[in-house]
């Protein structure tokens, strides 16, 4: 019996620890804002990705990882589809609207409109082992167009979350929004 119980006090750590917990979400919001899986985002964009418009495409597990943040469930309409683009808002339709999803063997890129209470476009990258394990996550807001998977290489690879201001000041954004 005590050899059981010192294997298992050896096992769970590794096995409790080897997951990536997305409960805490201050952390994977300071997690995102310090951009420290830019790189990574930058170098999944080596792979061969496809692209999906359709809302059915966008990993369950990022779904449930965002619902768990925001605490209410999250909805998107397809591309062409109603949502709620301003703040004139039905109750019926969604405040997302998907722009595109490329999918690689294990990363996300997720483009969509978020409409309601001010307008706004999100890029939503994750890494994955199947689509109900999320690895990583890193999202930010855009104003440009992206168009395809080449356009959407060139945003990152010139993104920052630091902004001049017409009096030369400079920001540096400090919320996470989906």
């Amino acid at each position: 019996m005590l050899k059981l119980n010192f294997i298992t006090f050896l096992l769970v750590p590794i096995f409790c620890f080897g997951q990536k917990d997305f409960s805490n979400r201050e952390y994977w919001h300071r997690k995102i804002l310090s951009d420290s899986s830019l790189t990574v985002v930058r170098q999944s964009l080596n792979e061969e990705f496809n692209e999906f418009n359709d809302i059915t495409r966008i990993p369950k597990g990022l779904i449930k990882i965002l619902e768990t943040w925001k605490g209410s469930e999250i909805s998107f309409a397809n591309p062409n589809e109603d949502y709620n683009r301003t703040d004139v808002i039905n109750d019926l339709l969604p405040n997302r609207q998907l722009i595109s999803v490329y999918l690689s063997s294990n990363n996300a890129f997720v483009l969509y409109n978020h409409g309601g209470f001010g307008f706004h476009k999100h890029i939503i990258w994750c890494n994955f082992d199947d689509e109900e394990k999320i690895i990583d996550i890193w999202i930010c807001n855009y104003n440009s167009t992206i168009k395809d998977i080449c356009s959407l290489k060139t945003f990152l690879d010139n993104f920052t979350r630091i902004h001049k201001l017409s009096d030369g000041r400079f920001i540096r954004e400090n919320y996470v929004c989906y």
